[in-house]
């Protein structure tokens, strides 16, 4: 029985169809499991890393400092309250990054100095988020800044939607 062209043609559209379809299979199963892994691995982020920064003006005096300092420790579900100059704040940064070389020509004099304000947990840091706390802390006198990141992968996600689940 000879084979026509058009008969070779429409089993190789089939076949290439099958494979396209067994590949969008393969790519979203992968997808998932990635995303699996990807919110895993930001889950256990977020666990080790539960604190927020307060950031102070450049003129923020000692007894600025000091006040806000106490103010800090008053927090309930604080664990400890550490100042960092541009520095250190810096060096944080780059250990936290995935590219440790990164920012390594930033002039720590450029970053704000502050306080890196650990929690028990993402909890307390939502609590003081969602509350009059966090207004009160940035109306201090000599604070800049308050900074709270995403505390849950959902949040995160909202935030910045990871590669796997964007739209092709």
């Amino acid at each position: 029985m000879p084979t026509t062209i058009p008969g070779i043609l429409r089993r190789v559209r089939r076949f290439a169809i099958i494979i396209v379809a067994l590949l969008q299979t393969v790519s979203l199963a992968a997808c998932g499991l990635f995303q699996n892994d990807e919110e895993e691995r930001l889950e256990s982020i977020l666990k080790e890393r539960a604190y927020f920064t307060v950031f102070m003006l450049d003129n923020a005096s000692d007894e600025h400092r000091t006040n806000v300092q106490a103010r800090l420790q008053a927090i309930p579900g604080v664990s400890s309250v550490v100042y960092e100059d541009g520095a250190a704040f810096r060096d944080r940064f780059r250990r936290e990054v995935s590219e440790p070389t990164a920012f390594s020509d930033i002039d720590p004099n450029l970053l704000p100095a502050g306080f890196v304000v650990t929690m028990l947990d993402q909890a307390a840091i939502r609590q003081v988020r969602d509350s009059a706390l966090e207004d009160d802390i940035k109306a201090l006198p000599g604070v800049r800044n308050v900074l709270i990141r995403c505390t849950t992968v959902e949040e995160c996600n909202k935030l910045q939607p990871s590669p796997m689940s964007a739209p092709s």
